[in-house]
């Protein structure tokens, strides 16, 4: 009864006046989609937790149902004010290859600033382009907000800084989100169990206080919409974060994690960032896979607001671990990447590093041209390559031209 009560008290709210509409059909769907697993999915879905999209554009997560119910209660019932019903998958925290942490910053190592170099990013940073004015979306596993390469940079909610403790002081419905939210706990403590999207967020905009770290984008702003915990996240929770990115102004979301290719609603999610004029920059995956013939997604989505990003080497060749294959759109250094993790930096590899290189590059051309189309801010960056034998849809690594 206490589910019923739910979903009843959710159609008073959101459907109460849709009569009253002069065209129901903004407010009825067709038909509810009901999206069940595939085979490689099921190893994937949360028991009893799934994805509601109603007709009005509300997100809705429910727990602890049975298929049954869903059926019966929801499908039977409701299927008017529904669009799409599907479980809700773990995202699992991506693999990465990393080193003991560097906790010095006396000596910088020799190739501390290689993919910096490799992007042919300071001449553009002599031009006075930081990426000032640009907030990239972390989607990701949290960030360390007090890391001094990182303080100064982290998206700041003045409604919520200088409102009441407990309040949604801005009325975005996210209480105390003064430096993003974090979705996977349900609170706005913002703590990076994974040591995933601190060194994501410094390779983006990490200031050059040290020798270890410099962030392609060091005047950006980061907005830290935290959906994973030490472990894994979920995709209801990953498309919240998005929504959530661009209800506070992103410009750019990184979301450097992937998976099967299990929801259709994160899909849908993505796909819609386009009218918003928001980039979608993800991670190619760490698998080794051509992905022509196996499925990795967001990777895999081909999108027209969305860059795929796998991994160059410090030799110069496509690393032994990135994904390939045509749905993969450029490379970028993900090798031996140093960056901030909570309590110091680490050496990282993996398509995790290489996806924030494409974002810091694309928060750079956004601080020049800050009115661009996203689809012109993606030909920017897929056009501006050196060429290799990398098997991927442009052949290319991302580099910033002379003419910048």
């Amino acid at each position: 009864m206490r589910l019923l009560l739910g979903i009843v008290t959710l159609l008073f709210v959101t459907f109460g006046c849709a009569k009253k509409e002069q065209n129901p059909s903004n407010t009825t769907a067709q038909s509810t989609r009901v999206e069940s697993p595939s085979a490689s999915c099921d190893a994937k879905v949360i028991p009893g937790s799934y994805v509601v999209r109603w007709s009005s554009g509300y997100l809705q997560k429910l727990e602890s149902w049975t298929s049954q119910e869903i059926d019966s209660v929801l499908v039977a019932q409701y299927s008017d004010y529904i669009e799409l019903i599907e479980p809700n998958y773990r995202i699992d925290v991506p693999k990465t290859f990393s080193e003991a942490s560097i906790l010095s910053t006396q000596n910088s190592p020799d190739d501390a600033f290689w993919g910096v170099k490799n992007i042919e990013v300071e001449h553009v940073w002599s031009k006075g382009f930081y990426g000032q004015g640009v907030v990239v979306a972390v989607v990701d596993s949290g960030v360390d907000l007090t890391h001094p390469n990182l303080v100064g940079r982290i998206f700041t909610n003045t409604a919520e800084l200088n409102g009441k403790e407990g309040v949604d002081d801005d009325g975005n419905g996210y209480v105390d989100d003064i430096y993003g939210y974090n979705f996977a706990d349900r609170n706005p403590t913002n703590v990076d169990e994974a040591e995933h999207g601190t060194h994501v967020a410094g390779v983006i905009a990490a200031n050059h206080d040290n020798n270890f770290v410099r962030g392609v984008a060091p005047q950006a702003t980061i907005l830290p919409a935290d959906f994973m915990s030490a472990v894994s996240g979920s995709t209801a929770s990953s498309i919240e974060a998005i929504d959530y990115s661009v209800k506070m102004g992103a410009n750019i979301i990184n979301a450097s994690w992937g998976g099967p290719g299990c929801s259709a609603e994160l899909k849908r999610t993505i796909e819609a960032l386009a009218e918003k004029n928001v980039l979608f920059v993800t991670a190619a995956g760490n698998e080794g896979l051509n992905l022509e013939y196996y499925d990795v997604y967001p990777a895999k989505y081909n999108l027209s607001n969305q860059i795929t990003v796998g991994a160059l080497g410090t030799i110069h060749l496509r690393t032994w671990f990135s994904n390939f294959g045509n749905p993969v759109d450029v490379l970028a250094p993900g090798e031996r990447i140093i960056s901030t993790v909570p309590g110091g930096f680490s050496r990282q590899d993996g398509t995790s590093m290489a996806a924030p290189f494409v974002s810091g590059i694309a928060a750079l051309y956004l601080s020049k041209y800050p009115q661009m189309k996203v689809s012109d801010l993606r030909e920017k960056i897929v056009s501006s390559l050196v060429t290799g034998p990398y098997r991927i849809k442009t052949n290319g690594t991302v580099v910033l031209p002379e003419d910048f």
